[in-house]
């Protein structure tokens, strides 16, 4: 299974060649896509990304961190077992190499800065992050990446968790109980209807 975003491809079964030169830790990337089945490259035209991520736990805070690239990224990512992607090497001629991103780390998170878009990739697979990456039109992707140990032990430190505006949270939760709110009234009058009726029929007036 291969994925690729701008350049040359050649696919093989089982395998995904990448243009030719090798990825910049030293392994050939064909080499790396037949050790996993499955490897992509982003490269291509220019494009921009940011975003903000809430973590559960303070240690998930210090270890996650954000890197932004402009294109062409020249990265190469991996989808391990767990279905994290991580990153894997370097393409000759990409910005990725100079941006301080590690080979290794797993991308948790893609943001489009321009319109605030944003995607939690914790192990959503390869084929959906490239998707994600080859989707934004604009000048730099920021990735959020945490250390490759997260990727073995399978972690999850909260990042599919997503900050509500507070007022969005106050309208949904007036939205919510509004319905309960029509049914206390509608009782009483139905309660006060049911005692008026019941004076008449019994000739006493109110």
């Amino acid at each position: 299974m291969a994925a690729f975003i701008g350049g040359a491809l050649g696919v093989g079964k089982g395998s995904a060649l990448f243009g030719r030169g090798k990825v910049q830790d030293g392994r050939s990337v064909q080499r790396q896509a037949v050790a996993t089945g499955k490897s992509g490259v982003v490269a291509g035209r220019r494009c921009a990304a940011g975003w903000r991520m809430m973590a559960s736990s303070a240690d998930a805070k210090k270890a996650s961190r954000l890197v932004k690239v402009k294109k062409p990224l020249g990265l190469a990512l991996e989808e391990v077992a767990s279905g994290a992607v991580v990153v894997s090497g370097f393409r000759d001629g990409g910005m990725a190499a100079a941006s301080g991103l590690l080979v290794g780390e797993v991308v948790v998170g893609v943001r489009e800065v321009a319109t605030g878009t944003r995607w939690e990739t914790r192990r959503v697979g390869l084929e959906r992050v490239m998707a994600i990456i080859k989707s934004i039109e604009t000048d730099e992707v920021e990735f959020a990446v945490e250390p490759a140990a997260a990727a073995a032990a399978g972690a999850d430190s909260g990042f599919t968790q997503k900050k509500i505006d507070p007022q969005l949270r106050n309208r949904l939760k007036q939205e919510y109980s509004a319905p309960y709110r029509q049914n206390w009234i509608l009782t009483i009058i139905a309660v006060i209807t049911v005692l008026v009726l019941a004076a008449y029929a019994s000739g006493i007036r109110p």
